[in-house]
């Protein structure tokens, strides 16, 4: 029923950049196993969103092309997957700003609406990026409904 959804956190600039960001995020439970692969914006994607997939065993190639996304400004993108539990976000870090998008078996408050558990993305998403050195300037959650 949600037509767009997304957490968007502005920060300061953080040593390692994306890579420390993502780093962060598989050291506390979240994991790249999307579906048996890992899921990737490519390098010279410009904005297409046209998401490729590598074997699992690619961790080490995804941190490499991470950083050559990165010296050439380009949007950084993966989908990472919480413990085992299916749900998932599509991460985009870009120039001091991180968007979850949860877009993988997106976990809903009950009722009608299907409005997204605000407070289970947020539990989950933000400690590991604070615990990890990011100084957090402002979050901001969207969600359009159809």
């Amino acid at each position: 029923m949600t037509t767009l959804a997304s957490i968007k956190i502005g920060f300061r600039s953080i040593n390692g950049g994306a890579s420390k960001i993502i780093s962060d995020m598989l050291q506390v439970g979240w994991h790249l196993d999307d579906h048996g692969g890992i899921s990737y914006l490519p390098i010279g994607d410009n904005d297409m969103f046209d998401w490729r997939e590598m074997p699992l065993s690619g961790k080490e190639e995804l941190f490499h092309l991470i950083g050559v996304k990165e010296k050439a400004n380009e949007l950084v993108g993966v989908v990472l997957l919480w413990k085992d539990s299916h749900v998932g976000v599509q991460v985009l870090i870009s120039n001091g700003l991180v968007r979850f998008l949860p877009t993988v078996n997106r976990r809903v408050l009950e009722g009608k609406l299907e409005i997204s558990d605000v407070s289970w993305y947020l539990a989950t998403l933000i400690p590991p990026l604070v615990d990890g050195g990011l100084v957090i300037d402002y979050v901001e959650w969207r969600e359009e409904l159809d």
